[in-house]
């Protein structure tokens, strides 16, 4: 799994039940997201990259870099087999987002790596 792009299309390579590979493209509008330009999902320090993080994770989900965290987060759940359809893999990603679920797996991580990190 590589990454799907808010930006434009994907191409897309998907090993189905059966050991087939089914080849489509795939849009962000298909899932119900807008597109955004490159220049949206640009980062900067790391301290704003945090900040970004915990802002598209949490409360403030929505902008691009939330939609391509969501559209990304919804297909990884979709091939885990934990949504029937890229859809609503999405759609679950968004609704963990909105309701800090996500941050709140994110800062346990951080949490465990720091305390990890000070032994």
């Amino acid at each position: 799994l590589d990454e799907l792009a808010l930006t434009g299309e994907t191409q897309v390579a998907e090993l189905v039940p059966g050991g087939q590979v089914r080849r489509y493209t795939l849009s962000p509008g298909e899932v119900g997201l807008a597109r955004c330009q490159p220049g949206e999902l640009r980062g900067g320090d790391a301290a704003e990259n945090a900040a970004m993080l915990r802002a598209c994770l949490g409360a403030e989900a929505g902008g691009a870099v939330g939609r391509a965290v969501q559209y990304n987060a919804g297909a990884a759940i979709y091939v885990a087999g934990r949504a029937p359809t890229l859809a609503a893999g999405v759609l679950e990603a968004g609704r963990l987002m909105r309701e800090g679920a996500a941050l709140a797996k994110v800062e346990a991580f951080i949490a465990a790596t720091q305390a990890e990190a000070s032994r």
